[in-house]
């Protein structure tokens, strides 16, 4: 898979780095990543996520609105699930804190 920088996809849209990472800090949820820090490199698909947005914000002086309602049509959001631990009633911590007492008994 090809990865591109800010600076690499600033060339091919002809446009500022400074512009290219205000549409990255704003618009988070849509352009995809891959690593971080000084690692963090942009898949080639994500040039035609930068290219909507700068589309849309030329379009007609679009607002920040408009920008959130195009990507949302055209790309999905990058998701992140975080599993929930699991639940536990009263009784399974009583029970299980018991278990632990009798094999503290036991050594």
């Amino acid at each position: 898979m090809a990865t591109l920088t800010i600076a690499e996809i600033a060339q091919r849209l002809g446009l500022p780095e400074s512009t290219v990472r205000y549409y990255r800090d704003h618009f988070t949820d849509y352009i995809p990543v891959i690593g971080e820090g000084r690692q963090r490199r942009d898949p080639a698909e994500a040039v035609e996520v930068f290219q909507v947005i700068a589309d849309t914000l030329r379009k007609d002086h679009g607002s920040a609105i408009e920008v959130e309602e195009t990507p949302n049509r055209m790309f999905p959001r990058n998701a992140v699930t975080i599993a929930e631990p699991p639940q536990t009633t009263a009784e399974q911590q009583q029970s299980h804190y018991r278990n632990l007492r009798n094999r503290l008994r036991l050594c």
